[in-house]
């Protein structure tokens, strides 16, 4: 995933998460992958309380975005 694209993936998020006044996103890092031309983007999410609805619209949202190879969450 290029630079921009990787940009517009953390803008994503950002705006998405944001719209919601009780989550946050602790941090966003991004790696690279073992294949050529890609990066993992990671983001965590801190919210008091579940809502898996929010975090599956932000999913689906971002599975539509060209670059994108594959989106997962996990509830820690």
């Amino acid at each position: 995933m290029p630079g921009q694209e990787e940009g517009v993936i953390r803008t994503i998020l950002m705006r998405h998460i944001n719209d919601h006044p009780r989550m946050t996103i602790h941090t966003i890092s991004t790696q690279d992958s073992a294949e050529a031309d890609q990066t993992i983007v990671t983001a965590e999410i801190y919210s008091p309380e579940r809502n898996d609805r929010a975090v599956q619209d932000v999913m689906s949202r971002l599975n539509v975005e060209p670059g994108v190879r594959s989106v997962r969450w996990e509830k820690g």
